[in-house]
C-alpha cells in the first residue's frame, strides 16, 4: 500500500466488485494482465524453488506473495467502494436524487 492508501500496482478501474463486494474480478484487458502477472509472480518462483529442492522456501514465497496480493486486493476493493459513495455538498441539487435502487425526493 502506498502512503496515500491507494493500491500499489492495480488500477481500480480495471476491476469490478463481485456480488457482495468482498472481492474483485478483472473487467478490462489490463485487469486480466494484472491478474496473470500476479499468478506468474507467485507460481513461477515457487515452482523453481521446489524443483531446486527448496520446498520450504517455495511455501514461504507463496504465503508471503498471497499476503501481498490480499493487501493489494483489499486496497482496490476499498477504492471501488469509495467510488460508489454519493457525496452531497453545496453544489448538489438535493430536491431530487436518483440512485441505482431508489428515487429520493426532498419533502418540504
Amino acid at each position: 500500500m502506498s502512503a496515500t492508501g491507494k493500491p500499489l500496482f492495480g488500477n481500480p478501474t480495471w476491476f469490478k466488485l463481485v456480488q457482495g463486494g468482498l472481492g474483485i474480478i478483472p473487467a478490462t484487458r489490463p485487469g486480466w494482465i494484472f491478474a496473470a502477472g500476479w499468478l506468474a509472480a507467485i507460481l513461477v518462483p515457487a515452482a523453481l524453488l521446489s524443483v531446486c529442492g527448496k520446498g520450504l522456501e517455495g511455501l514461504l514465497w507463496v504465503a508471503f506473495s498471497l499476503l501481498l496480493l490480499v493487501r493489494e486486493t483489499r486496497q482496490i476493493v476499498h477504492s471501488k467502494r469509495r467510488e460508489e459513495v454519493f457525496v452531497i455538498d453545496e453544489n448538489t441539487d438535493v430536491t431530487k436524487v436518483t440512485t441505482k435502487n431508489y428515487d429520493l425526493e426532498l419533502k418540504n
